[in-house]
């Protein structure tokens, strides 16, 4: 006879089965790739298909989208607009106190989160970001003068000096790694980003844009799978490894029709669990995710 299963048992059993089960989606894109769209696509099935949907969002862009594929703003959505950082604490303690297995989390726009959260903190620590900018401004400035340097030198070296004095100074917002970044990336990762990916039950989609790829990017294993592109994903650094499925946007010039690859430029990938990798997967009528999903199962009963 088999042992008799205890409640941990049961619950590591829950636990291993969500890894199978669970989708945490990192979908990115330029401006009018259809993020927006994919995720007011993923509302409209909620609607059908009975499951409910969280926003995180520090734009007002993606409720229009929303309310343009939908009709209006649907009962199965909750629609966070981040005004303030309490208000990105609000949408995760919300979504742990309601969300469950086969329900969505959507963060949009993750990169404006990472800057928000930067902004925030100078808010809170400095005053303002803008105002503490300025003030290390002013401090390269008076260095600048003290060693009879000018940003407008007609001499090259001089001039490269004066920008060197610059840059060093306001270099990373002026901010400490050891003090100021790592209570940033706290405040996004380990209490907003992080928390929703690992303890949570529900799935979770993601978005962010696109930002140049620099020649060290491109040797970085935070980037690898983007190392023969020209773009990377925007936002703070380890979006990429914390995600299990990296999706691709694009946007088909002649006829405005949307697609997704999870093979990036050079063959290279994310995507949980071994599956295989896509390109140039139409999903305009349908949305990312239900094609998505659809192309995966298709995929597996292929292989059966």
């Amino acid at each position: 006879m088999p042992p008799t299963m205890s409640t941990a048992d049961i619950r590591a059993g829950d636990a291993l089965d969500l890894l199978t089960t669970r989708e945490v989606i990192l979908a990115v894109g330029g401006p009018n790739t259809g993020k927006s769209y994919s995720v007011a696509k993923l509302v409209q099935d909620g609607q059908t298909q009975g499951f409910n949907v969280v926003v995180i969002d520090r734009d007002r862009g993606l409720a229009k989208a929303i309310k343009e594929v939908c009709g209006t703003l649907p009962e199965n959505l909750e629609y966070f607009l981040a005004t303030t950082w309490a208000r990105v604490d609000d949408g995760v303690r919300y979504a742990f106190g309601t969300l469950g297995p086969g329900d969505w989390l959507v963060f949009e726009m993750l990169n404006s989160l990472w800057d928000f959260a930067q902004t925030e903190y100078s808010r809170r620590v400095y005053g303002s970001l803008t105002e503490h900018q300025m003030a290390l401004r002013a401090d390269a400035q008076q260095l600048i003068n003290s060693q009879g340097l000018d940003l407008r030198s007609d001499n090259k070296g001089k001039r490269q000096e004066a920008q060197a004095v610059v840059s060093r100074k306001m270099a990373y917002s002026g901010m400490e790694g050891r003090t100021d970044w790592s209570v940033i990336k706290r405040m996004h990762n380990d209490d907003v980003i992080y928390k929703a990916i690992i303890e949570g039950s529900f799935n979770i989609l993601s978005t962010t844009s696109l930002s140049s790829i620099s020649d060290d990017e491109k040797v970085d294993p935070k980037w690898e799978i983007f190392g023969k592109s020209s773009v990377r994903p925007d936002g703070e650094k380890s979006i990429t490894h914390r995600h299990d499925t990296i999706i691709l946007l694009t946007r088909r010039a002649k006829d405005g029709r949307y697609f997704w690859r999870t093979k990036q430029v050079g063959g290279a990938g994310k995507d949980r669990g071994g599956r295989p990798l896509f390109q140039d997967i139409d999903h305009t009528d349908v949305g990312l995710v239900a094609s998505y999903l659809q192309t995966i199962e298709e995929s597996r009963k292929g292989e059966a």
